[in-house]
């Protein structure tokens, strides 16, 4: 299992697709049929991950975006949880 840190850099799998509706992401694992809902955050990242860019960059970004810079060190955690569970699922790969 991959551990996800600030520095990691994650691409979607190649065996995941997702569908956004209403906001929100669906993602559909395509080797296992399994799916899967991400809220408006996750979905936020999910449509970031670019296989170039560290976490803690998208944690940056998100806290400016939503302007709470102050917030940086929780929301890059937050995020960091959020891709160890995709990770956990195969949906998303370290480079």
């Amino acid at each position: 299992m991959t551990k996800i840190m600030s520095g990691s850099v994650l691409m979607r799998a190649t065996h995941a697709t997702h569908q956004v509706v209403a906001g929100e992401a669906i993602l559909i694992h395509l080797n296992s049929g399994q799916y899967y809902s991400l809220n408006q955050t996750g979905t936020w990242l999910w449509e970031h991950l670019d296989g170039q860019t560290a976490l803690e960059q998208w944690g940056t970004a998100l806290a400016a975006a939503c302007n709470i810079p102050e917030q940086v060190a929780e929301v890059t955690q937050d995020l960091i949880e959020l891709a160890q569970g995709l990770a956990n699922e195969g949906l998303v790969v370290a480079r």
